[in-house]
């Protein structure tokens, strides 16, 4: 055995055979060291704690400790301890630290730690490991993070120098794990990151007030609204922020929340730049760790177009009332039972009951006999939701027995579930109109007699060209029978090949414009069916029914004079080109080969072309099409389609003088001759730019909107008309722990704690009768884990075109108050 070792064994050999302890002079005789030695090795046994020392007058007594070994403590802890001698070398390492670095602490004890595993799982951070444990043998003491990349682990590390069990200079290596506890900062910094961006990002104002009544944050919308930044706001007293009336009741709710650590709320109105706007207040207590309110947390919201919604709510149930008793139509509730439940005075003086009378009456005592049977089937196909509304014309009995004709339009009322309530009658009187129609019914005979007695052709055709009648005189001038009108007679076969293309371009033309410039006179040179020809003069006028031309009527005089016709066709042609070039759609005829025979104004001003430039030369070398070879493709492929007798209609991009731009709404339109064949294709370009910088600007304000509703911390959802759900916001994850698509499809009540859907159902159902157009009510709905959470829903029913329910719309705000 060494000396270094052997002589502290004899110390403490002699000291465990006398457990009452020696003195130095004691140990020196029962060791035969001499006493300077013996003096050194009892310091360094003392300094290792393996050896005490008391004080029994003069004299020092030395014994045995009786304290667990350092060694037997560190091998318990669940922190990795290793200690290492001057030479670098293993003295003791705990199996935490072993199992650390994958190696048995029986194959490290004795070894220099740069020859064994701690240099590959230390990896880079082992040189700078190293110079701190020297540093600690020299007495330096060192504390750091030591984040071993091979172990994927980050580190506490704690070097300290230590007197070793044998008195020789060492070092302590503590580590400890704190991997999760850096996580853990890193998700607090990236969670405060998302709040602040939240916050900044937020439309409502958000701040936080302290006990000293100082703002401690505001966001950038906030400051914004009274005109600074948040950086010229924190640190200042709210006090000196708002008007004294403002800023004292502001006062009374801070204290009310740092008093009693709970959450209040309020809607006050603010002067803002000359204008009064009401806000929503929402302050939360913010408490320190040892549960006392430290700050207030404010969220305050605009609800001003709110407030003014519910106020034109109001005027609009207003307008309602007075429509429904002061407007011109009679109108009437129905319940289930076929009764009236409700009338107004129209109704009843319109059927001549009083509406004491007409309330609790079945409406089938006041329908003729003849329209009973099928407004019964009509009211059942409404109830079971067969027919979405029913819109009608029949016959009422007045009370004194009289006959009325009524126009009635009977829509349904629903509840939530979707079932038929009520249904809302809306009645026109059109007594007067069926006299008016029986009369026009008499004048189109007495039309139609005098046209049999007029020696010219008199003919009507709707706006395809299709012959709805003709006089007799017609039939004999082209030799065509009645048999042949009864089998679809056409306009265009009475007129000849060459003729043909201008009259139906100028009709075509004439059917879009307005009534007032339809033409009044055409020649051209008419056809028989034998194939022989003559030359017409055609007296036009337009057939309008609701201000729209629906077809046209004429009046034909055979002219055999060939110089008078000419002349009429020059006219004609003129009045065709006027017409023509007057549109301001780009239109044009071609061959169905691609020859472009004629282009108005319109489109050869956006080119700065001249007629001649253009006509009897290919469409898609003209200047509309040249530069870009797909456009000119796409045109070639439309025209080969158009010239097999398809309609053809796309959008394309052109290119005028200038460097102009226009979208187009282009089409092709082919016109056949007699024999079917394609003779002419009609070219019509609309210029639709604005239409599509609008839908340009609706996508971007459909994507804000989006982008809006992922950032509110409500949940905004929409149901259909059977209360299912049809949208619901991301944001009822983190409410509810649902996603959206576990509750998109699925009705509303069945995510409710039992007996709140029955509680909230009368709101809804008043919404859905008129009674208010909005509805505010607190629901407890069910989250993913079974618990109950109380929201405050806002909800508004919404309509489909044809006035039936169409769902629910609503936001649903966490009531923190109320929770559990």
């Amino acid at each position: 055995m060494a000396a270094g070792q052997e002589i502290p064994a004899k110390i403490k050999d002699a000291l465990a055979g006398n457990p009452q302890g020696l003195s130095i002079t004691d140990i020196v005789k029962e060791t035969g060291i001499n006493r300077n030695t013996a003096g050194r090795y009892l310091d360094k046994l003392l300094i290792s704690g393996q050896v005490e020392m008391r004080h029994f007058g003069m004299a020092k007594i030395y014994a045995l400790a009786h304290r667990v070994p350092i060694s037997a403590v560190l091998s318990i802890s669940s922190e990795y301890i290793m200690q290492l001698s001057g030479s670098l070398r293993i003295v003791f390492i705990n199996e935490a630290f072993a199992q650390l670095i994958s190696t048995p602490a029986s194959e490290l004890t004795g070894k220099n730690i740069e020859y064994t595993p701690f240099v590959t799982v230390f990896d880079a951070v082992f040189d700078p490991f190293i110079g701190h444990v020297k540093a600690g043998l020299e007495g330096t003491e060192w504390s750091g993070e030591c984040a071993p990349v091979r172990l994927g682990k980050v580190f506490s590390c704690r070097i300290a120098p230590t007197a070793l069990d044998n008195g020789q200079k060492g070092v302590s290596v503590i580590l400890e794990d704190i991997t999760e506890k850096k996580r853990a900062e890193v998700l607090l910094m990236e969670s405060e990151q998302r709040y602040r961006i939240l916050a900044e990002s937020s439309n409502d104002l958000i701040y936080m007030i302290g006990r000293d009544d100082r703002v401690e944050y505001v966001n950038t919308f906030a400051a914004g609204t009274l005109g600074k930044r948040p950086e010229d706001l924190a640190g200042k007293l709210r006090n000196d922020l708002f008007p004294e009336e403002i800023a004292s009741r502001q006062k009374g709710m801070l204290k009310m929340v740092f008093e009693t650590g709970k959450q209040a709320s309020e809607e006050s109105p603010l002067p803002l730049h000359g204008e009064l706007r009401w806000y929503d207040h929402v302050l939360t207590p913010v408490f320190d760790e040892e549960g006392h309110v430290r700050s207030v947390f404010g969220v305050s919201r605009d609800i001003t177009r709110s407030r003014q919604a519910i106020e034109a709510l109001r005027i609009s149930e207003e307008k309602f009332r007075r429509i429904f008793e002061d407007g011109p139509l009679g109108m009437s509730i129905i319940g289930k039972n076929r009764q009236f439940v409700l009338v107004n005075r129209h109704i009843s003086r319109m059927l001549g009951y009083t509406r004491e009378e007409l309330t609790g009456r079945s409406f089938e005592e006041v329908t003729h006999p003849a329209c009973v049977s099928e407004n019964r089937e009509n009211f059942d196909r409404l109830y079971s939701g067969e027919l979405p509304l029913i819109h009608e014309e029949k016959q009422y009995i007045k009370k004194d027995g009289t006959p009325l004709w009524v126009s009635i339009t009977v829509t349904p009322l629903r509840d939530i579930d979707g079932q038929v309530l009520f249904t809302i009658s809306i009645v026109e009187d059109i007594t007067e109109r069926k006299k008016a129609e029986t009369q026009l019914v008499e004048s189109e005979r007495r039309f139609r007699d005098l046209a049999e007695l007029l020696p010219q052709s008199v003919w009507e055709c709707d706006r395809n060209g299709n012959l709805t009648f003709a006089n007799e005189r017609s039939f004999t001038m082209y030799r065509y029978t009645r048999d042949d009108l009864g089998h679809g007679l056409s306009l265009w076969q009475m007129i000849d090949a060459k003729d043909r293309a201008i009259v139906s371009a100028i009709a075509m033309q004439a059917f879009v414009n307005p009534p007032e410039r339809f033409p009044n006179v055409i020649e051209y040179t008419a056809l028989r069916k034998d194939g022989s020809t003559f030359p017409v003069t055609m007296y036009l006028s337009p057939i309008v029914t609701d201000g729209r031309i629906e077809g046209m009527r004429g009046i034909g005089i055979d002219k055999s004079e060939i110089a008078r016709f000419e002349t009429a066709l020059t006219e004609s042609t003129e009045r065709f080109r006027a017409i023509f070039d007057s549109t301001y759609q780009f239109t044009g005829m071609l061959t169905p080969e691609g020859m472009l025979i004629e282009a108005n104004r319109t489109a050869l001003d956006f080119i700065g072309a001249k007629r001649e430039d253009v006509v009897d030369g290919l469409f898609w070398e003209t200047g509309w099409w040249a530069g870009d070879p797909g456009r000119v493709e796409r045109l070639r492929n439309a025209i080969r389609k158009a010239a097999s007798g398809s309609f053809v209609r796309y959008e394309e991009t052109l290119r005028g003088i200038g460097g102009t731009v226009m979208n187009v709404d282009f089409s092709l339109k082919p016109v056949r001759g007699t024999d079917g064949n394609v003779r002419l294709l009609i070219a019509e370009g609309w210029n639709i730019t604005p239409q599509k910088q609008a839908e340009a600007a609706l996508r971007e304000s459909e994507e804000r909107l989006r982008t809006l509703l992922t950032m509110t911390p409500d949940i905004i959802w929409q149901t259909d008309a059977r209360n299912r759900f049809t949208y619901v916001s991301p944001q009822v994850e983190s409410v509810l722990g649902y996603r959206p698509e576990d509750l998109i499809g699925h009705e509303v009540s069945s995510f409710f704690e039992p007996g709140c859907y029955e509680q909230n159902r009368e709101a809804f159902v008043a919404a859905i009768a008129g009674h208010t157009k909005s509805i505010r009510v607190v629901t407890c709905w069910r989250d993913r884990d079974g618990r109950p959470v109380h929201l405050e829903s806002h909800a508004t029913p919404y309509y489909a075109p044809d006035g039936t329910l169409a769902g629910f719309s609503g936001i649903d705000r966490i009531l923190p108050d109320k929770q559990p």
